[in-house]
């Protein structure tokens, strides 16, 4: 079998009323199999089974910010990363032994949202900090994760 599986990604692009971009500091230290530098990311996560975007959206906002009421606006862009995410064993319930996936892949739908007017940011242990960039800054810092088609779709919105 050569098929490949895949994760859900779901990411918000979420913009304040000056346009700018919000993105976190990634902490190196909370990550397994990571030993890199700091970089910056989109607040968000993998989709939870029996959960929606919107619900998956939310619950990783609130878990990595603490921002209350972020709107979501639209889909922005959905592409296929390089990422690839270590699995393991797994164990499926019609299946007697367990299976084993050295990893699969990552799909990453990227949503914009709104930053409610006022509010305060509280960022979880898995972020450094946060900042506002404006689109092309926020593009040229998610370069070093996400693919050129998503940096290129952040980057275009700064232009009207």
């Amino acid at each position: 079998m050569n098929e490949d599986c895949f994760h859900l990604g779901i990411k918000a692009v979420i913009r304040n009323g000056q346009g700018k971009v919000f993105l976190l500091e990634v902490n190196p230290e909370s990550l397994k199999e990571y030993s890199g530098p700091t970089y910056w990311d989109l607040p968000g996560g993998r989709m939870n089974r029996n959960e929606t975007v919107e619900e998956t959206l939310r619950r990783e906002i609130t878990q990595e910010t603490k921002i209350p009421n972020v709107r979501i606006v639209a889909p922005l862009i959905m592409i296929l990363s390089k990422i690839r995410i270590p699995l393991g064993e797994i164990h499926l319930p019609l299946v007697d032994k367990p299976i084993h996936l050295k990893d699969v892949g990552l799909i990453l739908w990227l949503y914009m949202c709104e930053a409610p007017t006022a509010m305060e940011v509280e960022v979880s242990d898995e972020h450094l900090s946060f900042q506002w960039f404006t689109p092309a800054e926020a593009a040229s810092l998610l370069s070093v994760k996400y693919p050129e088609q998503a940096t290129d779709a952040i980057r275009a919105l700064g232009y009207s």
